[in-house]
């Protein structure tokens, strides 16, 4: 069972496979460590990430802060009637580690306010409720941001490839 955001599609074109890697690749620009207006422009285009050969890894450039905004990662095959590209949007590995290490905290907490009352038979519902209100707020959260960002980048996948898109 995945608790974290993620979304697996398949978008259908009949555009060639090369003409799919060439449209990919007039929309991302080279990963940059930091942007910052101070230093120059924000972006040129609106991804950033590679494209080689019939794989990719982009990542939607925002103006804002977003750790939630969704890594695309793509594989472009050729099929008889057209072309699919497989895609699996997630969050970046270091958000889904920190939120491992948050989530297990804050559950650790929890388990330390909850086991010495058990014992004595009265069970404080403000106290084990917290830290599980806690837990569903950065749910709630982190699939929010995500799908905000995920939406617009289906859309805009889906226009520049001229494509169905369908979920696996």
């Amino acid at each position: 069972m995945n608790y974290l955001p993620r979304e697996n599609l398949v978008f259908k074109t009949k555009l060639s496979q090369d003409e799919v890697t060439a449209r990919i690749s007039s929309i991302t620009e080279p990963d940059r460590f930091y942007r910052s207006k101070l230093f120059g422009p924000v972006a040129d285009k609106p991804y950033e990430g590679s494209v080689l050969n019939n794989t990719f890894e982009i990542k939607r450039i925002i103006r804002s802060k977003n750790s939630f905004k969704p890594v695309i990662r793509g594989t472009i095959s050729k099929e008889w009637d057209g072309t699919n590209v497989h895609i699996t949007m997630r969050i970046h590995m270091l958000v889904r580690v920190f939120l491992a290490v948050w989530c297990g905290f804050v559950g650790l907490i929890s388990l330390a306010l909850l086991v010495p009352t058990i014992g004595s038979g009265q069970v404080p519902v403000f106290t084990g409720l917290i830290p599980i209100g806690v837990l569903l707020f950065v749910h709630a959260l982190s699939l929010f941001a995500f799908k905000a960002e995920s939406n617009k980048s289906k859309k805009m996948l889906q226009e520049l490839l001229e494509a169905e898109v369908s979920d696996v």
